[in-house]
């Protein structure tokens, strides 16, 4: 219509008429979801017009009606479906007696949650429209507003109270409390969410995967002590690089490890290569031994 207004304003004739003429032509035209001008559906007859017009088949008031209702529906379900297609809409699966929380309409600031934090409870549902009640005010949203949850949250006491003694099982209720330490909880603890299952990651298979334990007391007494806590297969050492007089007087964690491991115990040496570019400015006296350099730290395997 403003685009009819428009065009006479440009061309300098007079709107009303024109705008007249726009509806006249409009309500002759049969409508795409009906398949009937509005005119016909209205007056129950033809409208007049200076077009020429092929006569159709005189049909009853009543079967014009009926043809118009089936033909509004089937054009909604297909642009329904469209909608749905584009948008991809998925069926809700709330049902009534569940409790949801309800989107917020409206936030304050950016701290406001998305949800309302107190539950409301279905009680009727009507295609996508939902309403539910949080027994204060009832509201009518579409499903998109709600989001559902297993239980309501606990606010007070009272209800703290009342389901704890719903988990605890009447014979424990009714048994004596035992004095000493022997007395132990047998209360079933439920979670809400399901437990999650933990895997290595596959990156992780051609990998050996281990944990750090600290211990207190001499390295290798404290290696050996530690492969038998862990029940381990092999102990895996290192070296720091020590003389044969370094040696004599630290001592040798690796030494210890070989003579006094209940499993096997493999060596590792340093590469003299990197270790002579980094120490450049020592003395070369002290890496000439022909003895194998000491360790520092034991891997349990």
């Amino acid at each position: 219509m403003m685009k009819t207004i428009k065009a006479a304003h440009v061309e300098r004739k007079s709107w009303k008429q024109e705008l007249f003429k726009f509806l006249r032509q409009f309500r002759a035209t049969p409508h795409t979801s009906t398949g009937y001008p509005p005119f016909q559906l209205l007056f129950n007859r033809e409208p007049v017009t200076k077009l020429p017009q092929v006569h159709k088949p005189n049909i009853t008031n009543k079967q014009m009606d009926e043809n118009a209702r089936q033909n509004d529906e089937s054009e909604k379900c297909k642009m329904k479906k469209q909608f749905d297609e584009r948008n991809h809409a998925k069926p809700s699966n709330i049902e009534i007696g569940n409790y949801v929380l309800r989107k917020t309409d409206r936030k304050e600031n950016k701290l406001t949650p998305a949800y309302e934090p107190n539950p409301y409870n279905v009680m009727n549902k009507k295609g996508s429209m939902i309403t539910a009640t949080n027994g204060e005010k009832v509201v009518t949203r579409n499903s998109s507003k709600f989001k559902k949850v297993n239980r309501p949250p606990i606010h007070n006491d009272d209800e703290i109270e009342e389901q704890f003694e719903n988990i605890i099982p009447s014979n424990i209720q009714d048994q004596p409390p035992s004095s000493g330490t022997e007395q132990q909880s047998t209360i079933p603890q439920q979670s809400e969410r399901p437990v999650r299952q933990k895997h290595v990651p596959k990156y992780l298979e051609d990998y050996l995967t281990g944990k750090m334990k600290q211990m207190s007391g001499k390295p290798g007494e404290a290696i050996i002590e530690a492969a038998i806590e862990e029940n381990a297969d092999m102990i895996v050492v290192g070296t720091r690089g020590l003389g044969k007089v370094k040696r004599t007087f630290l001592g040798s964690v690796s030494d210890y490890c070989v003579h006094h491991s209940p499993v096997p115990v493999l060596v590792c040496k340093r590469d003299h290569h990197k270790h002579d570019k980094h120490h450049k400015h020592h003395k070369n006296d002290e890496h000439t031994d022909d003895e194998q350099p000491d360790d520092n730290i034991g891997d349990i395997q």
